[in-house]
């Protein structure tokens, strides 16, 4: 019989576990979290739109999710972010974000439509029949357990997560250098190609921290278009309009510009004027320092185990494209051993068939 402290701590592992797995940190396998994976594997067939609401009432419905219904049309809503994803997983009809407001502008789950991407279709839905399963939480259905993608889609997007003890900040990077990185360990065993993050549809450089490899400084975009005028023309990924509007009133405030207007709508463009000797102090570093468009990014790469069994952290990404690389191909093996057996049964069919007509005379027959 368990005391007191046992109970506890045993509970409290389980409850860990759970939040780790179900809810906060994505599987190395397919870089998805459960909510994402529920969502995706019962859009695979979904080839016209269906209401985001909808698919959160078959989400609930199909004893698979067992959350809430705003944590699951948040989850479903930001797969089909534009401004969210280099390459969405989900393709959103109606508003899932714009430029100026990429969280924000996202509709009422009432409002908008999904179905599966043509990224999805070609990067993710592979292999559906090898997928290994697993029970859902009352054991009454099944579900996959990892989706089969022939890509490492945990480096695509992104993806962040804060469990019990662990918290994972998985910056994206392009297509591109994935899949070239993929092909060097398919033919070397190993890569060392350089894998900065990028981000697809924003403009501003992103640089390095020369002390920490892990630190990333995501910049906006700033122009001089004449001895008293600037152009803002990019913001850094992930902040809001509203963000630079509220430090440019600040900065008016304070006498450092003489004033702003904002002429954003799908793309940013803030023309903000100064005195020319104000402006004449300024280089184009100290632009964006003065008005804050940079983000400060510490990448933590940190994933679930193929077999789900633990956690796994990485220094580099490089790294875990070559243990995704060697998960995949045993995949390979099943589909190669799969075709020889179906092949093997198909020609013992009509081995027989043929054994038919050769031990029966044309009268019997």
């Amino acid at each position: 019989m368990l005391d007191s402290s046992d109970y506890i701590k045993r509970n409290s592992r389980e409850y860990a576990k759970y939040v780790l797995e179900h809810r906060a940190i994505p599987m190395l396998t397919d870089g998805l979290k459960l909510s994402q994976r529920i969502a995706l594997y019962l859009l695979k067939d979904q080839s016209t739109p269906v209401k985001t609401a909808g698919l959160v009432g078959r989400m609930m419905a199909s004893h698979l999710y067992d959350h809430g219904d705003a944590s699951a049309a948040d989850a479903v809503s930001r797969m089909a972010a534009p401004f969210l994803n280099n390459y969405p997983l989900v393709q959103g009809e109606g508003a899932f974000g714009t430029r100026v407001a990429p969280l924000k502008g996202i509709g009422a789950a009432r409002y908008t439509e999904v179905k599966r991407s043509k990224f999805a279709e070609k990067y993710l839905y592979m292999d559906m029949d090898l997928c290994p399963l697993r029970e859902n939480y009352d054991g009454s259905t099944m579900m996959p357990q990892t989706f089969l993608p022939i890509i490492p889609m945990v480096l695509l997007n992104g993806i962040k997560g804060i469990a019990v003890g662990f918290a994972t900040n998985i910056l994206p990077r392009s297509l591109q250098d994935i899949t070239e990185a993929v092909n060097e360990v398919l033919t070397t065993g190993r890569t060392t190609k350089a894998l900065m993050p990028f981000y697809e549809r924003y403009n501003g450089p992103v640089i390095q921290d020369h002390k920490n490899p892990k630190k990333y400084y995501l910049h906006g975009v700033v122009e001089k278009v004449n001895t008293t005028t600037v152009k803002i023309t990019d913001l850094p990924p992930t902040m809001e309009l509203e963000t630079i509007i509220a430090k440019l009133i600040s900065l008016e405030e304070e006498k450092k510009i003489v004033s702003f207007v904002d002429n954003s709508t799908d793309k940013i463009d803030i023309t903000i004027k100064f005195t020319r000797a104000n402006l004449a102090s300024y280089n184009d570093t100290a632009l964006i320092t003065l008005f804050k468009l940079v983000v400060n990014e510490t990448e933590n790469i940190t994933v679930i185990s193929p077999d789900g069994s633990h956690v796994k952290q990485y220094d580099t990404p490089n790294e875990l494209i070559e243990d995704f690389v060697n998960w995949r191909l045993q995949f390979y093996k099943l589909r190669y051993e799969k075709m020889l057996s179906a092949a093997n049964d198909l020609a013992l069919y009509y081995r027989c068939f043929i054994l038919c007509f050769e031990d029966i005379d044309g009268e019997t027959l």
